[in-house]
């Protein structure tokens, strides 16, 4: 169960910041999409974490990590739709 939950972090966190260093090539459309369904899926993680009583303590720079860059997402998406 860990290792999975281990996967699970670092394929999302991956998946996050490349969604992050690579936004102002894709459609904002595109980019709030992913953003959406990563939102969605750290939820998930949350919940699974929950469910099997999993300290996240020992997780807490990789979660810090996924909310940075969905947070600089965000409000790259927020000034994209201001400037329109």
């Amino acid at each position: 169960m860990s290792y999975q939950f281990n996967r699970w972090i670092i394929t999302l966190g991956a998946q996050v910041r490349s969604l992050y260093e690579n936004m102002h090539d894709k459609d904002p459309e595109i980019v709030k999409k992913e953003a959406e369904a990563s939102e969605t899926e750290l939820q998930q993680l949350y919940v699974y974490a929950k469910q099997h009583q999993i300290n996240l303590i020992k997780y807490y720079h990789s979660f810090v990590d996924i909310e940075k860059y969905l947070l600089l997402i965000n409000e790259y998406l927020h000034c994209k739709q201001e400037n329109q």
